[in-house]
């Protein structure tokens, strides 16, 4: 992490792992987090399925399946783990 300050950005690839922690904000405080995307539009591979299209899930999908085995078998955790990433 790093020491952020009001205005700072943070800008990364789409296969960058990242996550941020609750807003512990004092009340009348806001934090607010824009995820904005592009695509070259000759991309071979078409757009991230997420978030375009005619059915987008985001990833909500994840985070209200994140412990149902069956949808995800592998959890964040362990998948840390196997990519070595903690112990």
């Amino acid at each position: 992490t790093a020491p952020f300050a009001m205005t700072d950005m943070v800008v990364f690839r789409l296969d960058t792992m990242h996550g941020s922690l609750s807003n512990g904000s004092q009340p009348g405080e806001v934090r607010i987090s824009c995820d904005t995307r592009w695509y070259d539009a000759n991309d071979p591979h078409g757009v991230d399925a997420r978030y375009m299209g005619e059915n987008p899930m985001g990833t909500a999908t994840w985070w209200v399946n994140r412990h149902n085995k069956e949808v995800f078998p592998t959890s964040m955790e362990e998948a840390k783990i196997a990519w070595g990433l903690t112990s």
